[in-house]
């Protein structure tokens, strides 16, 4: 979790990008409560994930497969298409041009 950078989803992806990963993404329960918990520990409350809404479909930026889901609560898609992580009640979706914290993902692995 980067508490240093407070910028625009684009932004985010792009600075997750250079470190070799993307904004994160949640497909389990499992998941998500590890980043909850990395949020909380990082004295934070929301970040950005790597989720967007493309031409009314939820997807996220990594290409998993948007299963699993945990709204607090859901946004007009048309000027909401990004979501953030809401430590404290799950996650919502916002203008992506919001600057905010976020959590980059990458594959321990490199492949």
């Amino acid at each position: 979790m980067n508490t240093t950078y407070i910028r625009s989803f684009c932004v985010q992806q792009e600075q997750c990008n250079s470190l070799g990963g993307h904004l994160a993404s949640v497909s389990n329960p499992r998941q998500y409560s590890f980043l909850q918990q990395m949020t909380q520990t990082a004295g934070q409350t929301i970040a950005w994930l790597g989720g967007f809404n493309l031409q009314g479909r939820w997807l996220w930026i990594d290409r998993e497969g948007f299963y699993y889901t945990n709204w607090s609560s859901q946004l007009t898609a048309s000027g909401n298409p990004c979501i953030f992580l809401n430590s404290a009640t799950g996650w919502s979706n916002r203008p992506c041009t919001l600057n905010q914290r976020f959590i980059c993902s990458k594959n321990a692995f490199g492949c």
